[in-house]
């Protein structure tokens, strides 16, 4: 074989061994980012409604050196709609679940755990009209917790910490239950309208089109129907501080429930500053 054929050979089969080479690294380094976004999707604390919650601790195996105790409270479930958790230390630790033994009468019940020194300071429950808001006042001296857990084993406590709450409800109640804003029971109720305007009042565009986005998927959850005025759409997309994508994707995702259609022209020129947004805005609802 000539001198030039071989190079031409060599070059060849180099060639081939560099475009292998890419590709198993991209195929190893797509695989290996696979498992780096499952992982961080597990534990991340995201909770579907209704989901049952674990206690992060076996509380059976609980040490009597960390003084464990149940604190319970009886209320009245009666015209009641929604319950509203405000406990310190906790979050997402919440399980909710219904019994057939109750009528007319839920339970809550606080787990938590102290060693050294505690201050968790009192729980009240204040029920108006048809919300009972549990409360937690510690008054001048802060609530101060540490502690470790490991496979569900607790290891160490420093201070007193409110680990989980269980409220249990008849099982014939339609009642939502929530941990600050955090829904954490199968929602009953669609988004008031006034929430949603509160929620969207502050924050990014894309902030505001997901609370768009909950708003109308709480109409799916519960099965009513969503409808809209106008003047309604008109006051959403007014919260949207700029003509961008996030603003165009809510009147595409809304204009769908207005019921009175007629008016939609008048919102879009109420809404939308220039004639090119607007004629895009015409196409996206139909008009």
């Amino acid at each position: 074989m000539s001198s030039s054929k071989r190079e031409v050979s060599v070059y060849k089969i180099l060639k081939m061994i560099m475009v292998l080479s890419l590709a198993l690294t991209v195929s190893c380094g797509g695989s290996g980012d696979s498992r780096k976004n499952k992982n961080a999707n597990e534990g991340n604390g995201v909770r579907d409604p209704g989901q049952t919650q674990v206690m992060p601790v076996n509380w059976d195996s609980i040490s009597n050196e960390f003084n464990p105790e149940i604190i319970e409270e009886e209320f009245s479930t009666t015209n009641l709609s929604f319950v509203k958790l405000g406990v310190i230390g906790i979050s997402n630790e919440v399980n909710v679940s219904f019994s057939n033994k109750l009528s007319s009468i839920g339970k809550l019940k606080i787990y938590r755990v102290w060693n050294n020194s505690a201050n968790f300071g009192q729980i009240e429950l204040n029920t108006s009209f048809d919300k009972l808001q549990v409360e937690n006042y510690t008054g001048n001296q802060p609530y101060r917790c540490t502690h470790v857990i490991r496979n569900r084993q607790l290891v160490s406590v420093d201070g007193g910490c409110n680990l989980f709450i269980e409220v249990i409800l008849p099982t014939s109640s339609e009642i939502e239950v929530y941990s600050g804003d955090k829904l954490l029971s199968k929602r009953f109720f669609p988004m008031s309208f006034d929430k949603l305007i509160k929620e969207i009042s502050s924050g990014f565009n894309n902030e505001k089109l997901e609370v768009v986005e909950n708003f109308i998927a709480s109409y799916r959850q519960t099965g009513k129907k969503l409808k809209l005025s106008s003047l309604e759409l008109e006051e959403i997309l007014k919260e949207f501080t700029f003509t961008n994508v996030d603003k165009f994707s809510a009147l595409r995702k809304l204009h769908v429930h207005v019921i009175d259609r007629e008016n939609l022209n008048k919102v879009i020129e109420n809404t939308f500053s220039f004639s090119s947004d607007q004629e895009k805005a015409r196409r996206i609802v139909g008009i």
